[in-house]
């Protein structure tokens, strides 16, 4: 995986070509020995070269299909190999087109961003690869300076039953007694947001943050009214499980709880959002990610925000007296549901739902103050659900 990885890195840095601004593309990671790569979709093409296991390939967004048999080829729009060789025949690069076939890759959709390139979002999956052949390393904390220096890659931050107000440690903080700094890994930095700080954690990989469960609660506070209280940004593989997590006191505010943005693999479990913070979740570009036996509650404007992004799931999640304007916002995002869900005394408008479709299957609705009628929420897809 190294060799891999500085081949990539190389590659990156030699063909710096800008790509379509807002695309989508399949990241392909080959998982077989000696497959062949075709110039035409379909076991008639011609063999322009063979890949073999831990190639990887750019392709894009959807596999088409062959008329003859029906299976699925991708067709290829750049390659990082482990031989250190470009596939010769990409149009990119002035060559004809080459397919593999589907059987052959583990996929996954990748997203360009407007303005970004290409290689950019490469060197994020490479990171992701390299960060899951680390050990994982447990790492136990009682307070906030020893969860802000356990944050990072690869871990899992095991914590003690308490009060964890992360802004005690916020240097943009007025009137902060200046102890010895904690020493902040790499990736995680705190930044200015108006009232104070927000700590933004970034291309951090495989890390669970855990709470006691059973043996207490553990509550994550921040103190600033514009801050998030955790802000994710070009992650994958993060897990929050165990916690109650929100702003200290109430008031005029800007900031959400969680912030997740062209992050992947996301997992929620057993977890409190509240407020005053303006939203539970503001997920951007968010893809694979699933929130479970939560709470999102006393928000003071949303429930929350998501745009873009594919495969969002909220199971047996509660949403209780959140307020006032559009709840649930949501717009160019692919397979959203909501399942066994209840949506209890929250105030406005449920659903805002534009260029999409979402599903909510056999959920609760109760002593909401709605200003339309939820059932007839625009692009809602309900299935079994119960309306008081």
């Amino acid at each position: 995986m190294r060799k891999l990885i500085t081949l990539a890195l190389f590659l990156l840095s030699a063909f710096a070509v800008p790509c379509a601004a807002a695309d989508a593309y399949t990241y392909l990671f080959i998982t077989d020995e000696k497959v062949d790569i075709l110039d035409a979709a379909g076991d008639a093409g011609m063999i322009l070269t063979q890949a073999g296991r831990g190639d990887m390939f750019i392709a894009e967004a959807e596999p088409i299909a062959n008329p003859d048999d029906g299976s699925k080829w991708y067709r290829i729009t750049m390659s990082f190999r482990t031989d250190n060789e470009l596939l010769p025949n990409e149009e990119r690069f002035g060559a004809a087109a080459a397919y593999i076939h589907s059987d052959f890759a583990n996929a996954a959709e990748i997203r360009i961003q407007q303005g970004g390139t290409l290689f950019t979002r490469i060197k994020e999956i490479l990171a992701n690869n390299a960060a899951g052949d680390a050990e994982i390393e447990t790492i136990r904390v009682s307070d906030a300076r020893g969860f802000l220096e356990a944050l990072g890659s690869n871990r899992i931050i095991e914590m003690a039953p308490g009060k964890y107000n992360l802004s005690g440690w916020d240097p943009f903080k007025q009137n902060r007694t200046r102890n010895e700094e904690p020493n902040l890994p790499e990736g995680v930095s705190w930044e200015d947001v108006f009232d104070g700080g927000e700590l933004a954690l970034r291309g951090i990989h495989n890390l669970t943050i855990r709470g006691p469960g059973e043996g207490g609660e553990a509550m994550m506070l921040v103190d600033p009214r514009y801050a998030f209280v955790l802000r994710f940004e070009n992650c994958g593989g993060i897990a929050i499980e165990n916690l109650n997590a929100g702003h200290s006191e109430g008031g005029v505010c800007q900031g959400g709880v969680f912030s997740f943005a062209d992050s992947s693999r996301i997992a929620i479990a057993n977890t409190g959002m509240f407020g005053c913070g303006t939203m539970g979740l503001w997920l951007s570009d968010v893809f694979d990610m699933k929130v479970a036996a939560s709470r999102i509650y006393e928000c003071t404007f949303y429930i929350m925000t998501v745009i873009g992004g594919k495969n969002i799931a909220f199971e047996q999640c509660a949403f209780t007296d959140n307020q006032e304007f559009r709840l649930v916002n949501v717009s160019l995002t692919r397979n959203m549901s909501f399942t066994n869900c209840a949506f209890i005394g929250n105030r406005g408008e449920m659903f805002d739902v534009g260029d999409t479709t979402i599903s909510v299957s056999n959920s609760t609705f109760s002593a909401n103050n709605a200003n339309v009628t939820i059932s007839s929420s625009r692009n809602v897809e309900f299935i079994d659900c119960t309306f008081n």
